[in-house]
């Protein structure tokens, strides 16, 4: 006996079956960064400086950088974080390999406009909201523990040697992301500790203020999004016409802003992608074969908008 089911058959037993994903890699900056310098009064910053410094330099005090990402901004909630790597470029050293490991932090932080001369490692007069080694935020609110609140237990360890490019990455480099993806008002980003047994062990890091672009500090986040359990598209902000389709529609937005498109087929990979100059385009994808497909409207790079396509196979052309 020969069954026959239509597309739309079809594609009713794969909502109820399969838990769509799109796949997406972003790419972002950091938002804040700076140097804990170790100091009784806790006066020394650098928040606006070119640098920041890990370890304990050669007159046994300590250094500890912090870093933060705006995930919340950038990442659409609900998906599920896949792969989370911290890219640093370190440009100066006196010392010989050493571990310098993440800990997330578990209170808020300043950088201020203070911006150290010549290399920075000794720090120079905080200003306000500058974070220090007794300050969260300088001169008005303080650490529970001088030289910051972390974890104790580390998100991920890299040995740091000579000059050069390093990346830090873990399943609980992961678990962070995700939990900030999660619970946004949580992220106050990492704390990075070195070698503070000896002296003379400080590696200085590039911030995000360097001029060289290319050796500013970027986390790399890969995501699935469940795409086809997620559609958020009620007609209020965008809407595909015809649907289903021969391959040939149009888009039409309001009220996005720096509007693109991406569509997907069924197996996450991305068929199409294209910014948008106006608040209509017209998509064609006749050269796809037939079955169903998602697409997510993005503002700056954030997706605001996800939903279902389908194409009719050749035979019902």
């Amino acid at each position: 006996m020969k069954y026959k089911f239509s597309l739309l058959s079809v594609a009713g037993i794969l909502f109820c079956t399969l838990s769509m994903r799109a796949q997406t890699t972003i790419i972002l900056n950091a938002v804040k960064d700076n140097t804990l310098y170790q100091d009784e009064v806790g006066s020394k910053s650098n928040g606006s400086g070119e640098h920041f410094f890990v370890g304990k330099n050669n007159l046994n005090s300590i250094r500890r950088g912090l870093i933060k990402f705006d995930i919340a901004s950038n990442v659409p909630a609900g998906v599920t974080i896949l792969e989370a790597t911290l890219t640093l470029s370190m440009d100066q050293t006196t010392s010989a390999a050493s571990n310098i490991e993440l800990h997330p932090l578990t209170s808020d932080w300043g950088e201020g406009a203070s911006v150290t001369p010549i290399n920075g490692g000794s720090g120079v007069q905080a200003q306000t909201n500058d974070a220090t080694w007794l300050h969260t935020f300088y001169n008005s609110s303080l650490w529970n523990t001088p030289g910051g609140d972390f974890s104790a237990s580390a998100s991920a360890t890299t040995s740091v040697n000579g000059v050069g490019t390093y990346s830090w990455t873990s399943a609980q480099l992961v678990a962070d992301v995700q939990k900030w993806v999660d619970a946004p008002t949580s992220n106050f980003g990492w704390c990075l500790t070195g070698n503070e047994v000896y002296p003379q062990t400080t590696k200085r890091f590039a911030s995000r203020e360097i001029a060289t672009v290319a050796s500013r500090p970027f986390l790399t986040t890969v995501y699935l999004i469940p795409v086809g359990v997620r559609e958020t598209n009620t007609g209020s902000r965008c809407s595909i016409y015809p649907n289903p389709s021969q391959g040939k529609m149009k888009l039409t937005v309001g009220k996005v802003i720096n509007p693109a498109v991406k569509i997907y087929n069924i197996l996450g990979i991305v068929v199409y992608s294209k910014a948008m100059v106006d608040n209509q385009l017209s998509i064609d994808l006749s050269k796809e074969p037939g079955g169903i497909y998602f697409y997510e409207v993005l503002s700056n790079d954030r997706m605001v908008e996800m939903g279902k396509i389908i194409i009719r196979n050749p035979s019902s052309r």
